[in-house]
């Protein structure tokens, strides 16, 4: 049977160390070709099994590269206003071989069984989870402000301040043209000055977030 296997592939020819199986005559060679059998099985077992585990390795620093990249491509697509989304790869349970020995909590449909020791500990720690909670919310009260006055960003990065539109000067929306002095005329020139600039430069932010998707998505 293993003379029939994949036992050259993995670098263990049955062939070259077994005896043919029509010369199996004596009881010495049935027992030779036994010991040299469960070799064989072992060698390939050894061999599977290092395959096996250098292609695990490669798959998960690959999807880690992956990962990385998405997360460069979802800023992308947040800073292009895109609906688009990115998957992020991942294994699947049944590449897992050790998440079998593992029961989850949502795997037990049974209530689990608690001593009153047990509950009374349970109350005390959800007393003290309570209280812990309580007291980083009023902790955190200065940073949600900051938080929500800085629109969810506590940094600011270049990029976010070419997606602010200029604020037109006040005669410009409330007088028409002709009723602009000679300065707001001035004034006007280099707000359209200005606006035309930023236009320019967001379209080369633009262009360059498409190359970058293009870049990553290799």
């Amino acid at each position: 049977a293993v003379v029939s296997t994949q036992s050259g592939h993995y670098g263990r020819d049955a062939k070259s160390i077994q005896h043919s199986q029509f010369n199996l005559h004596s009881n010495q060679r049935k027992r030779d070709q036994i010991e040299l059998i469960k070799h064989t099985i072992v060698h390939l077992k050894n061999t599977f099994n290092k395959e096996f585990d250098d292609v695990y390795m490669s798959k998960k620093q690959e999807i880690t590269r992956v990962a990385e990249r998405v997360d460069r491509i979802k800023q992308i697509l947040i800073d292009l206003k895109s609906e688009d989304d990115v998957v992020i790869p991942a294994f699947k349970k049944i590449e897992i071989p050790e998440s079998f020995l593992v029961v989850e909590d949502s795997e037990i449909k049974f209530e689990k069984y608690l001593t009153p020791e047990q509950q009374a500990a349970q109350v005390e720690k959800e007393r003290l989870e309570a209280e812990k909670k309580r007291l980083e919310e009023a902790d955190n009260a200065r940073e949600r402000a900051l938080n929500t006055m800085m629109h969810g960003k506590l940094e600011i990065r270049p990029e976010d301040e070419l997606q602010k539109d200029l604020e037109k000067p006040d005669f410009m929306l409330a007088k028409t043209e002709a009723q602009w002095s000679e300065e707001e005329h001035k004034v006007a020139k280099e707000f359209e000055k200005k606006e035309k600039h930023l236009m320019e430069k967001r379209k080369k932010y633009r262009l360059r977030l498409c190359v970058d998707t293009t870049a990553s998505s290799r």
